[in-house]
């Protein structure tokens, strides 16, 4: 059950989670088919046909991940050029394994217990085709879990906490670490670096409340 708890400083280390095209059966075939981590489900497709959605960096780099694995990789993105790095989409357009679909949006997913299709709208045209993939990747960004913090926090846009290096937030007593700061780079090193920082901090906090 719910428990209050009293505290003189907090760390909020929730993370973030990965958005969604919102698409209806999106729940249904993750896990058999739709997925949000080329690393982790990559090599279930080998020798298969899969789509990526997503116009940014890790777009474009999970998709020159899978294509070492894949048949090929259909990178669908709602504009006509890619917002990422250009070292990363002179490769992507030059790979000859990686078909790009520009101003186009998934619009619906098919399939039985799999998935096994995707509907595709594009724009430019007014067009819809149906494109025969066993895999879908969705890289469209992150949402930090934040939703349960006063709006007296400040945030940007998707909800990630802007902190100092010392990772104060505009709260006093208020820490946050991990992915749920605004920041770059979002890795497992860096996340535990921001905690030690964190708890340093806090620990000097708490210290000068009772000098």
């Amino acid at each position: 059950g719910e428990e209050d708890i009293q505290a003189k400083s907090l760390i909020i280390s929730t993370g973030a989670k990965f958005r969604k095209l919102g698409l209806a059966r999106e729940e249904e075939f993750t896990g058999r088919g739709v997925s949000y981590c080329a690393l982790c489900d990559g090599n279930f497709f080998r020798g298969q046909d899969v789509a990526v959605v997503g116009g940014g960096d890790t777009a474009l780099e999970e998709s020159l991940y899978l294509a070492k694995l894949v048949n090929k990789v259909y990178l669908i993105h709602r504009r006509d050029e890619f917002r990422g790095s250009k070292i990363y989409r002179e490769k992507v357009i030059a790979h000859p394994s990686i078909e790009v679909v520009y101003n186009s949006e998934v619009k619906a997913l098919g399939g039985d217990k799999d998935l096994s299709s995707i509907t595709v709208f594009n724009k430019a045209e007014g067009k819809e085709q149906d494109i025969e993939v066993n895999g879908l990747f969705i890289f469209i960004g992150y949402t930090a879990n934040t939703d349960f913090a006063p709006k007296e926090l400040e945030r940007d846009d998707n909800g990630f906490i802007f902190t100092d290096v010392e990772m104060r937030t505009n709260l006093p007593g208020v820490f946050a670490a991990g992915d749920v700061r605004a920041k770059l780079c979002r890795q497992v090193s860096t996340a535990v670096g921001d905690g030690a920082t964190a708890a340093n901090t806090a620990s000097i906090y708490l210290e000068q409340l009772h000098e």
